[in-house]
């Protein structure tokens, strides 16, 4: 994976987001959860892997033991929220949603603000 200064929790969320969008790795998403509610096998496809925009998630307190990163696709606009909750020394997802028409969203919810997106090249 290639981007600049990603913390461990930005590196879990885009690993969890590749096994589920670009891999189709159910049981990898599955050993990732912080708790295990439902079968990742499910909701995992294989699909293309452009780069990505990982950045904090504006509605959702950041503290050393939990994080939410929002996931940027700019080549069809999906976005994902990823929670995560640090245990021990590892990050673990705690859930995930997905949106269309992402950046559209963003701006809505959000207006005027802006955000400090990394790029991620190769997920």
């Amino acid at each position: 994976m290639s981007g600049c200064g990603l913390t461990k929790a930005e590196e879990t969320a885009i690993q969890f987001y590749k096994a589920v969008e670009v891999e189709g790795d159910g049981d990898k998403a599955n050993q990732m959860m912080w708790k295990r509610e439902w079968d990742w096998n499910e909701f995992a496809d294989q699909g293309p892997n452009p780069p990505i925009q990982i950045a904090p998630a504006p509605a959702e307190e950041q503290t050393e033991t939990r994080q939410c990163y929002m996931i940027h696709r700019p080549s069809d606009d999906r976005g994902y929220l990823i929670w995560l909750r640090k245990v021990g020394e590892e990050w673990k997802v705690v859930k995930r949603d997905s949106h269309r028409d992402f950046i559209g969203g963003i701006q809505q919810a959000y207006p005027g603000q802006t955000f400090d997106w990394k790029e991620v090249e190769q997920p």
